[in-house]
């Protein structure tokens, strides 16, 4: 009985021990030292404590790596172990590694650049042939250029900038006996294609076109200068038989260039009891396909050839009772025109000073079986400009100028033309 009590006492000062024990526990503070990483607070708890979890810092280009007893981070924490004691842990951080790459924009390929988080780089200085490099911009807009030449905390791409080169097309027109003058420029950039061809000056007698043709992929100033072919004429010589011998024709074909003069005929073939001849003598300058025609005259018949500009324009053949008479001053040849000049008459040559009256032109005048008399002409001379001009209007009777005509004089010098132009009212309307 007595043990009994005894054991019932033990039991009572030992739960009496271990609820004084119980109140009398003390807290213990958990420190944070992030070592340059975000805040974090500090833990408060009782001891003992066993964490299940750390809270974990952030820094910016570096990875947490766990905290620490000490800053030589021999000893990692142990958040499972009772915690008995204040304690400050530390963070260990592991440096970050990024990559920097360079998009050319058309240019050559550089290498990337990859190194430690906050480390200084030099960026490469890219080459592309026909372009300025300009720099390296943060977007495609190039809008931000990059100014910041340490390792981001992230991987990045920066853009290369151009600027295209450009170059000058000069076309050149030729001048007689003076060389070229610059005719026209157009601009192009490095590698287009230049669209916006001008037309070649033209050359009258020529085939004109530009000395280059390709205009794709333009790295360089060009001079371009035309190219002036003559333009090939044919004169056709024909002496045909027909009605006469009835053989087949005769043909010769020349070719000259333009402007060129065909200095030699070909022979005529000889027809009994006819004298033949080309219906064109001379060709000095030829600028158009000519067809030449054998003219056939009968030996015992006078002939009057009118020749101009080398042309047999018309002959004359004398009949037998037939009028002397060649020309009437009413005929057409009488009357010749040509464009941009006077027709000063019919001489016995070119180089004849004296023109032959309408009374010259009988056949009982010429002597020879064939007699030749040949056009002459002076150039018409080019206007003047205007060195006066008198508007003369009477103001006094507005009634009478809205249906009167002005009349303008241009002194011409030494012309004078004077023109009738429409009413004052019709020209304000």
């Amino acid at each position: 009985m007595k043990h009994a009590k005894k054991m019932t006492l033990m039991v009572m000062v030992f739960v009496t021990m271990l609820l004084v024990l119980a109140a009398c526990q003390q807290t213990v503070t958990l420190t944070f030292d992030s070592r340059g990483g975000s805040v974090i607070q500090p833990m408060r708890v009782e001891q003992n404590h066993v964490f299940e979890t750390l809270p974990e810092p952030e820094r910016e280009g570096y990875t947490f790596k766990g905290w620490y007893r000490s800053t030589d981070f021999e000893e990692p924490f142990d958040p499972t172990v009772p915690f008995l004691t204040n304690l400050t842990v530390y963070a260990k951080w592991e440096i970050n590694q990024y990559t920097v790459t360079f998009d050319t924009q058309g240019g050559e390929e550089v290498d990337a650049i990859t190194n430690d988080f906050g480390r200084t780089f030099t960026p490469p200085t890219p080459e592309r042939e026909g372009h300025d490099f300009l720099g390296w911009y943060l977007d495609e807009a190039y809008e931000e250029p990059l100014e910041r030449f340490t390792i981001p905390a992230e991987d990045m791409t920066v853009y290369a900038k151009w600027d295209v080169h450009t170059f000058v097309v000069s076309f050149y027109e030729a001048r007689e006996d003076v060389g070229y003058d610059l005719y026209t420029t157009r601009t192009v950039e490095y590698g287009e294609t230049l669209l916006d061809i001008p037309l070649v000056p033209e050359r009258y007698g020529y085939n004109v076109s530009w000395g280059v043709s390709d205009f794709e992929n333009i790295t360089e100033d060009l001079d371009v200068y035309p190219v002036y072919e003559a333009i090939e004429l044919t004169v056709h010589f024909r002496q045909s038989f027909d009605g006469i011998t009835g053989d087949d024709a005769i043909a010769y074909t020349f070719t000259v260039d333009y402007g060129d003069s065909l200095d030699t005929l070909p022979p005529l073939e000889a027809v009994e009891g006819y004298r033949i001849t080309w219906d064109r003598i001379c060709f000095p300058s030829v600028t158009s396909d000519i067809e030449v025609r054998a003219l056939y005259t009968p030996d015992d018949v006078k002939t009057v050839r009118f020749i101009s500009d080398c042309a047999v324009l018309y002959q004359a053949l004398e009949t037998a009772g037939a009028d002397d008479e060649i020309l009437t001053e009413a005929g057409d040849l009488w009357q010749l025109s040509k464009t941009g000049y006077n027709f000063l008459g019919w001489f016995d040559g070119l180089e004849a000073e004296t023109p032959l009256t309408i009374e010259d032109m009988r056949f009982s005048r010429f002597s020879e079986a064939v007699s030749y008399v040949y056009a002459q002409f002076d150039s018409v001379p080019a206007f003047n400009a205007p060195t006066d001009l008198e508007v003369s209007i009477d103001w006094t009777d507005m009634e009478d100028l809205a249906s009167a005509p002005i009349t303008v004089a241009f002194d011409l010098d030494p012309i004078m033309i004077d023109d009738v132009m429409p009413p004052f009212i019709d020209l304000l309307i």
